[in-house]
Order: structure tokens, then C-alpha cells, then sequence
């Protein structure tokens, strides 16, 4: 795997992603449509590419998925799609471009969540770089694994402080209470 550093890629990249933004939202007009993956995080090092969130109400999610097709997006291939997820590639834009069609309140929201730590954690976004730079000399599936494993180790730990924090707030409103 390449990855480059940030100053090399994220301008061109976040160039593309307005442009394409523009297309998105006159094709699906009331989806949200989010800048995701390591080139929509200020620092972190990056194959160079795009991925696009796009987030439609369920009962919109199929209307969305054939919409994309009519506009030339295709279907990625051996990736997971279910009637909440779909991933689709983009051709032409001058950078490797990933959408992930997603169905709100659905558990792929993950997506905006890791993001969103990462954009806040700068020890995190150090560690990721760090896995990034440790993963160089492997192969695309070994590296998704790698990657997989970090984003769901993130997540989860995430989950942990949640539920810590409610037991917590739970403790105090009994204690609160009792008195």
C-alpha cells in the first residue's frame, strides 16, 4: 500500500468532494451527504482517495440506489450490500471515489462517528498514521483487515465510555434522589 501525506492529496481530494457534492445533491435532494474516510480528517495520511457518505431515509434507501446507478455510479464489487448499505464507486473525477449509500438510523452511522473521533483526538489521528505507515508493505486485503480491526477496536472502546458514563449518571440520579 501508498499512502500519501496530507499536504499531497487532501486539497485535491476536497476539491473533488464540493464538485461531486453539487452533483449529489440535485440527484438526491434530501440526502445528507458527508465527507468521510481519511482525506476528511485534517493530518492524516491517505491512499489519496474519496469516500462520500450519503445518508437517505430508509423507505427513500432503493429510489437512492437506482438513482445512483442512472448517474453512472457503480456498484462495488465484493463488498457487503444489504437494504441499508450500499457501496458504489465513481469513475472520471481524477481521484479514486468510494460512496457508501446508507439507510439513517441505520448501524453504518459508524461511519460519521469514527470520523468524528478522529477528528477530535489528535493522539488518535497519530495512531492511525502510524498503523498506516506500519502497513505499507502489505497487500490491500491484509491492510483492510489491519484498518478493520483499529476502526472497530475504536468504535467499540467508544461504546465502553458511553456506557460507563450512563452507569455513572444512572449511580448519581439514584443517589439523587434517595436523599
Amino acid at each position: 500500500m501508498l499512502f500519501f501525506p496530507p499536504e499531497r492529496y487532501q486539497p485535491r481530494v476536497r476539491q473533488v468532494f464540493r464538485a461531486l457534492r453539487r452533483v449529489l445533491h440535485v440527484a438526491l435532494p434530501q440526502a445528507r451527504i458527508e465527507h468521510i474516510g481519511s482525506s476528511a480528517v485534517q493530518g492524516l495520511w491517505s491512499k489519496g482517495d474519496l469516500d462520500v457518505y450519503i445518508e437517505v431515509e430508509p423507505e427513500a434507501f432503493d429510489a437512492a440506489r437506482v438513482t445512483l446507478q442512472q448517474r453512472g455510479f457503480y456498484l462495488k464489487r465484493d463488498t457487503l450490500q444489504t437494504a441499508q448499505l450500499c457501496y458504489f464507486v465513481a469513475e472520471g473525477l481524477g481521484v479514486d471515489v468510494g460512496l457508501q449509500l446508507v439507510a439513517r438510523g441505520s448501524r453504518f452511522r459508524f461511519f460519521l462517528i469514527f470520523r468524528d473521533r478522529l477528528r477530535r483526538d489528535a493522539k488518535l489521528r497519530a495512531t492511525y498514521n502510524q498503523l498506516k505507515h506500519a502497513a505499507q508493505h502489505l497487500n490491500a486485503q491484509d491492510y483492510r483487515r489491519l484498518k478493520s480491526e483499529f476502526i472497530v477496536a475504536i468504535l467499540m472502546r467508544g461504546r465502553r465510555l458511553q456506557s460507563a458514563r450512563q452507569a455513572k449518571s444512572s449511580w448519581y440520579r439514584r443517589k439523587i434522589s434517595s436523599n
